[in-house]
């Protein structure tokens, strides 16, 4: 059992915590959103276990919580992640990581030093219409596609 809190009671985290779930045994036992109502939806889905933090420190300082799961604003993404890792926690972000290169450097420090886990959401990667998309692109329809 993975024991996850999680940082922003949006869409993106539920799907993800709904899509991870099919294949993990996920116990969510950590909530913060700015939104009291988007932590009660939470509670809702996840379970009465899902404790109600009033701030993220506490979420990230709860030694129950292995994994944080960060789906806040993008520019709070580094503040959140280098939280959790000071923490000992393992960290899913979703992107982007950081708004400014000093931020990365940071986070790759604190990684480094930790050694905790670190994952990034892609899970657009696999809808069909981005699926669609890679196929044309790999297809050659369209020339030669130059990256820089």
């Amino acid at each position: 059992m993975v024991k996850v809190g999680v940082l922003g009671c949006s869409f993106r985290t539920k799907f993800m915590l709904n899509l991870l779930s099919k294949k993990i045994d996920l116990d969510v036992l950590g909530l913060y959103d700015k939104s009291a109502q988007a932590c009660k939806s939470y509670q809702d889905v996840f379970g009465s276990q899902a404790k109600i933090y009033e701030n993220f420190d506490e979420l990230v300082s709860d030694p129950n919580i292995e994994w944080v799961f960060i789906g806040s604003i993008n520019s709070e993404h580094a503040s959140h992640i280098n939280s959790a890792l000071e923490n000992n926690k393992n960290v899913f972000s979703e992107k982007p990581l950081a708004i400014s290169f000093e931020e990365l450097k940071t986070i790759k420090k604190n990684f480094i030093e930790k050694g905790k886990s670190f994952l990034i959401s892609y899970p657009l990667r696999y809808s069909p219409h981005y699926k669609k998309i890679r196929n044309i692109l790999e297809s050659g329809k369209l020339g030669e596609i130059v990256s820089f």
